[in-house]
């Protein structure tokens, strides 16, 4: 941990210095002695009074100052990426929610959801309901954080945009943080309708709109699953032309063009999905189904991207491009290569590593093999960055030159403060020393389930994490531990979950509890079904 400060002494006598107060009369009290005696009644009582009011003042002061302090580290819990409040003492659950998604973070700790056909928000630090409006059916609102971004969730929107209403009569809604209608207007299902296009709520009143054309077939049967996932992964794939674009939802004007990229060898399983089978005929087993999927454009409070049909594109909200997506299959849990980074800059994916670039698209590091990470932070890092490799984890400076580097295989920054930096990977969690790299702590099992730990907060003395241990027999299991950072030591009782994402939002805890057929797979960014904050107890 750092160094703690050093006793600084003021002398605030009223007679520090004076003159009268050097070598006094032999066999005579010293100055001030002499003259507090000296004094008549009622002038000691003055004296006593100012003493008294400066006594008052001083103490005053130190309790203004006081308050400040806190003050100032509170708003700092509360505004940086992954930070919560406190960790201190046992976590216990506050309040719980199911919902059909959730959609936006607003100011001062608001959490937009819907629910059926209501949109509607709570206080994250109690449940409470802030608002809530109604809609007309199937909305899909936001821009909603991604789980895999901290940073994303602490940017508070200051407006939510829903699409709702049945297929042909699809309307766009636009609100403002206090729940106030800003503008709506319905969307020409010639223009924004049918199997070729979708739609996408976007930051600032924005609507995302992609139309991607393909030759493909709408649907594709095989005789069993197994023979369904063989053959698309050998099916090769032509990404047919595709316009996304940002638009005012309210008036439609076009804001910016989403740069999309044809994904080099391409295969079936990029342009189908397979998550529904039916019974065949002979009612003996199943058969494979796949429908095309053409993308799913996606607004989040920092960028839009588009993940499509052999194709992939993502950019600012001022249409700076930001990278294309690797192919092939990735590390699990798979991580969001592209990600806001304090600073107004944004890590963008580059080959099998990243890129720094500033707002504007300015190149501020060239991608050297390595991945940035965005950890969860109290705020008090500091410059510099933190970065992972296949076999070892690295600190950089400002520039890009390599501070110190530690062998870790697989590893995902997790924390990162001014006293430490952990790095997680498949059964091995380290602390390091942020100077050089000196391995404060490690926890590593000998034996048991593979465990790693999915997502972490902070409160800068300690982190909670999502530990996920699984086996060859049985099923995983998901928990969330709460660490001394000082000593990698448990300080708390673990709490089972339901989740692979905890975050900070408003420097409140928050488990995203994903649908129940998503806590597992390969997905990114699952479908959120339900919130749960934790707080210390008391």
């Amino acid at each position: 941990m750092g160094q703690g400060r050093g006793a600084v002494e003021f002398d605030v006598s009223h007679d520090a210095g004076r003159d009268d107060d050097v070598a006094p009369a032999a066999g005579s009290p010293s100055g001030w002695r002499a003259r507090w005696r000296a004094a008549s009644r009622g002038q000691r009582r003055v004296v006593a009074g100012i003493a008294a009011a400066s006594v008052l003042v001083l103490a005053g002061g130190a309790a203004v100052a006081g308050l400040q302090a806190d003050r100032v580290e509170a708003d700092r819990l509360r505004t940086a990426p992954g930070a919560v409040r406190s960790l201190d003492g046992p976590l216990t659950d506050v309040w719980r929610a199911d919902v059909d998604a959730l959609v936006a973070v607003l100011p001062d700790g608001g959490l937009a959801t819907t629910d059926g056909s209501r949109l509607v928000v709570r206080e994250v630090a109690d449940g409470t309901e802030r608002w809530s409006v109604e809609l007309t059916d199937d909305p899909v609102c936001g821009p909603a954080p991604r789980p895999g971004s901290p940073l994303e969730w602490a940017v508070p929107v200051a407006t939510v945009t829903c699409v709702h209403g049945s297929a042909d009569a699809r309307v766009v809604t636009v609100l403002d943080a206090g729940g106030a209608v800003v503008g709506q207007r319905e969307l020409d299902p010639d223009l924004y309708g049918g199997a070729t296009r979708a739609v996408a709520p976007a930051a600032d009143g924005g609507l995302l709109v992609a139309e991607h054309v393909s030759d493909l077939p709408a649907q594709l049967t095989f005789a069993t699953p197994d023979q369904m996932f063989s053959r698309l992964s050998r099916l090769e794939v032509q990404a047919g032309p595709a316009d996304v674009r940002l638009e005012d939802a309210l008036t439609g004007e076009r804001r910016a063009t989403l740069e999309v990229t044809t994904v080099p060898e391409a295969d079936g399983l990029d342009c189908y999905d397979m998550t529904e089978t039916v019974v065949d005929a002979s009612g003996l087993g199943t058969s494979g189904r796949a429908v095309l999927d053409l993308g799913t454009p996606q607004g989040t409070p920092t960028m839009v991207l588009f993940d499509g049909c052999a194709t992939d594109g993502a950019a600012t909200y001022s249409g700076v491009a930001l990278g294309t997506q690797p192919t092939g299959v990735g590390p699990w849990p798979p991580p969001e290569r592209r990600q806001p980074y304090p600073g107004d800059r944004f890590v963008v994916p580059e080959g099998g590593g990243s890129a720094l670039l500033a707002a504007d698209g300015t190149p501020v590091l060239e991608a050297r093999g390595w991945r940035l990470q965005v950890p969860a932070t109290d705020g008090t890092a500091g410059d510099g960055h933190v970065a992972v490799a296949s076999d070892r984890v690295l600190a950089l400076t400002e520039d890009g030159a390599e501070r110190w580097e530690a062998p870790q295989a697989d590893a995902r920054v997790l924390v990162r403060t001014a006293d430490v930096v952990v790095a997680g990977g498949w059964n091995r969690l380290t602390g390091y020393d942020p100077a050089d790299g000196t391995e404060r702590w490690t926890l590593e099992p000998d034996a048991g389930p593979n465990r790693y730990v999915l997502s972490a907060v902070t409160d800068g003395p300690r982190m909670a994490g999502v530990l996920l241990e699984t086996s060859t027999v049985g099923r995983a299991e998901l928990s969330l531990f709460v660490l001394d950072l000082a000593t990698g030591q448990e300080v708390a009782p673990r709490i089972e979950v339901d989740a692979r994402h905890v975050v900070a939002v408003d420097g409140h805890l928050l488990v995203l509890e994903p649908a129940e057929d998503e806590v597992l797979t390969g997905d990114v960014a699952p479908r959120i079904a339900g919130l749960r904050v934790l707080a210390p107890a008391g």
